[in-house]
Formats: C-alpha cells, structure tokens, sequence
C-alpha cells in the first residue's frame, strides 16, 4: 500500500523515521516481541528494519530463512506454516544477534471497535467491570493466552509502527485493564481448542467507524472528502486531539497491524454512527473490505449488533438504534462475517451493559462456526420470509435448529408489531406454527408488515431452543 503525505510536516517526520532507522541495527516492528504469538497453520510474514543491504538470518523451529535490507533499511521475510505449540525462541543474526524469547504459535484474534469492546475487565476510573468482576479476574491464570494492547494514537499517514508495551501472559493483574469481551473470547477458544491464543486489542471509545478506514477504503465516500482534506493542514503534532476524523485511527492503530497474520477480527462498534445508519448501511460492508484488502485475505470478521440502551415508547416507533442494528446486519451478505446479537443483555440505562461474557460466548459461537469449520448453530433465529395470509402474517426463519420458543413462563410472545395499507405498526399477537411464527393484530384486518424488537430497549422474546435470541428486523 503507497503511503500519503499529507503535508510538509508528515513528509519530514517520514525523512528523519527512515534517517534513524538506516543508522540501526536489526529492529523489529513492537507486535514482533518476546512473549507473541504467531498464527499457526498460514505462512507469518516477519518483517522489520535494518542497515541497508544488512544480511540477516533468521531462525525459528527447523526454518531457517534469509533475508536483505532494501536501501530503505526494509527487510522481510515468509516462515512456511507452523503447527500449534511452544514456547520457542526465533533468532535473528545480522550485524548482531536479536532473540525473541516464550514465542507460541496459535491463532491470534484482533478485537477492535469502541467503548463496548474496551470496556475492561475490572473497572478502571469508573469505567469497565463486567459481572462477577473480582471472581473473574482472580481465576485468570493462563500462560498460553497472550495480550496485547494497541495505544491510542492518530496519524496524518499510514504508520510503519504502533504504540505497544509488548505482549503479556494472561494473569489477574495483565488482563484486569483490558478489553473484557476479548478476553472471554479467547479464554472460550483457549478452552475449546487447547492452542496458544493471542489477543490484540486496538480500540478506542466514542470513534466512528470512518475513523477506522483508509484513505482508500473510503474513496467510494464523497460525504468524507471535506474532512479528510482538512486533515491535510492540521499541524502534525497536534492531530492527536481529532479521533473522529476520519482515517486518523486507521492509520496509527490498523495500519502497522496488516502484515501480521491473524485467525479472525471481532468487532464491536456503531454507537457513534447510530445517526447515520443508512450511511452505515454501505459503510460497515466498506470497511470489513478495506481490511480484508490489506491483510490480504478473506480475515473473518465477526462483530457484535448493539445491545439494548435508552428508553422506550408506549407504542411501536421509529427508532435510530432500531435502524443502526439493521443496517449492521446488512454486512452479513459478506461471506466468512457473522453476528452476535446482544438486544437481550443490554441495559436501558447504560450504554455499557456489563454482561460481556453472553456477547464473548455468542462470539465464541461465531467463530467456531466461520473460522473453525464447526457445524455449531451459532446465532439465534434470523427472519428469511413473510407470507400474507389474510389477516395474519406468517413468518419463517433461519437458525431455527430443534425449533423455536417464546422465553416466557406462560409461552406468550412479546416484541412482535404489524402496519397496515397506512404504514402505523400496532403491538401485536404471535404464536408458533411448526417453526413458523404467526402474527396478527385483530385491529388490522389487512397486514403488510412486520417489525420485531424494533427499539432501543426492546423486550421481544423469541429464541431457539439453543437459547439464542432472534436478531431484531423489520420487513418493510
């Protein structure tokens, strides 16, 4: 990927990085540290900087590589597939020797997106604990999980490094302060495969998604071109202050990640776009496109719909959320992307509900089902289709497995709403038929429409018997 200077000042930050890194010895980018894990079962491309021409050796299990410093001090190099295990240590003998120490290979997850998923584990200055917090982080015991947290920067122009503190065994203290649905996450894997598990947490609370796309993902996006060009004449030193902008993340946090081999991204953001969903619409899809144009494969991206928050009507409405957690779905015609639906455990009062381990196990579902191949049912009930049938509407689903049920003591359903010729949805009647489910309203005696869990905090209750809920939606 070229890279942009945006401005004098860029350009000459650019000069003196490539100046010091042609006087160096033998240094690697800060995600390439003792303590990582690389992606097992894919080629790992390794790369780095070095005195230009430098010849470096590289060793690591029974590889052994060679490689060449470009006259930009540039050098890269490709291991053939590794199989799961370690700790191992790699070798790198130019000028000098460096050594990685306590490398594992596994599969390596990049969790990103805002608030929600850098809600940590303890709480932290008010911010973050999930439930059963202090029993959570007392039982963190394992050395086969890696940590590592992207520090939040922006850049004018994709950067060559990021800021890290390096790669962490996961233990009370390590995992108390970072993203709790990550962990959870790999924890689940962890526990499911047995392999060696790295976590990279790159995200940043309250940033939209445009902040998280390149300079090319967003070409297709006109709306952006103003603020992008206002970029261009903000002084370089100080852009830290403007993460909304767009590209502004993508370039310190995503962009110094790309050549790192990864099994998947999970993804849990929108809450800052919410006013905008039917740019949404389009631009989720963008940006899963934009990074798998960079990685340079079809990564599998998992993300999460937003969960319940805010106050509901007495009666069926319009709602921005509503509208925000449809058009998330709308990047499920993208293949290897699935999504976890979180209506269920949100909290009207607080955008930051702290049931994280139900949205990291429905992930966990997700991935085992798009990254791993399992045949797991790995999502609640999804509307396919309606058919009218006088004054009731029958619906059919997807994702049904042994069938579905109304969570309800007394079997009664909840959340279903039909419109009539003059488009006013009314609360309606819903019950099962084989795995159908009818609605009516006996007000409306010709129904064209359906909405389900159409809110903010929505109390529909329709599930498989897998326990999952069905993702909200709207038929018209």
């Amino acid at each position: 990927m070229a890279v942009r200077i945006r401005s004098i000042a860029a350009l000459a930050a650019a000069l003196q990085l490539a100046a010091s890194i042609a006087q160096a010895d033998i240094r690697l980018p800060r995600v390439l540290a003792d303590n990582m894990v690389l992606q097992r079962n894919s080629p790992v491309q390794l790369w780095g900087w070095a005195d230009p021409g430098e010849r470096i050796r590289i060793r690591f299990r029974n590889q052994r590589l060679n490689a060449v410093a470009d006259p930009s001090g540039n050098w890269s190099a490709t291991l053939a597939a590794l199989a799961a295990g370690g700790p191992d240590r790699l070798q790198l003998i130019g000028k000098h020797r460096l050594t990685l120490h306590n490398v594992l290979v596994g599969d390596v997850w990049l969790a990103s997106g805002q608030s929600n998923m850098e809600f940590p584990l303890l709480r932290q200055g008010g911010f973050g604990g999930v439930l059963d917090a202090e029993h959570e982080d007392r039982a963190a015991h394992f050395p086969r999980i890696r940590l590592f947290r992207v520090k939040h920067a922006t850049a004018l122009d994709p950067k060559a490094d990021l800021l890290a503190d390096g790669w962490r065994s996961v233990t009370p203290s390590s995992v108390a302060d970072f993203s709790a649905i990550a962990y959870l996450f790999g924890r689940e894997l962890h526990r499911r495969y047995g392999v060696p598990i790295g976590l990279i947490e790159s995200s940043w609370g309250g940033t939209a998604a445009e902040s998280w796309m390149s300079l090319e993902g967003l070409q297709p996006f006109p709306e952006f071109a103003d603020a992008v060009a206002r970029e261009g004449r903000i002084d370089a030193g100080n852009m830290t202050r403007f993460p909304q902008a767009p590209t502004l993340i993508y370039d310190a946090m995503i962009a110094p990640l790309t050549a790192y081999r990864i099994r998947g991204v999970i993804w849990y953001q929108g809450e800052s776009n919410a006013d905008r969903a039917a740019q949404y619409r389009s631009l989720f899809p963008a940006l899963i496109r934009d990074w798998r144009l960079h990685w340079g494969y079809e990564v599998p991206f998992l993300f999460v719909q937003l969960a319940g928050f805010g106050a509901e009507s007495s009666e069926p409405a319009d709602y921005a959320w509503a509208d925000l957690r449809a058009a998330q779905s709308e990047a499920l015609t993208l293949p290897q992307t699935a999504m976890a639906v979180a209506i269920d455990v949100g909290d009207a009062a607080d955008i930051h509900p702290k049931d994280k381990q139900t949205v990291a196990h429905r992930l966990a579902l997700a991935a085992e089902r798009i990254a791993y191949g399992e045949p797991v049912l790995a999502s609640g009930p999804r509307y396919r289709s309606m058919q009218i049938e006088g004054q009731r509407l029958r619906l059919q689903f997807d994702s049904v497995g042994a069938g579905l049920r109304f969570k309800d003591p007394n079997g009664v359903a909840r959340g279903f709403a039909i419109a009539g010729a003059d488009g006013r949805f009314s609360w309606a009647q819903a019950r099962l038929d084989g795995t159908d489910v009818l609605v009516w309203n006996d007000a409306i005696p010709q129904p064209n429409a359906v909405r389900y869990d159409w809110g903010n905090t929505p109390d529909g209750n329709l599930y498989n018997q897998a326990g999952l809920p069905a993702a909200p939606f709207s038929t018209r």
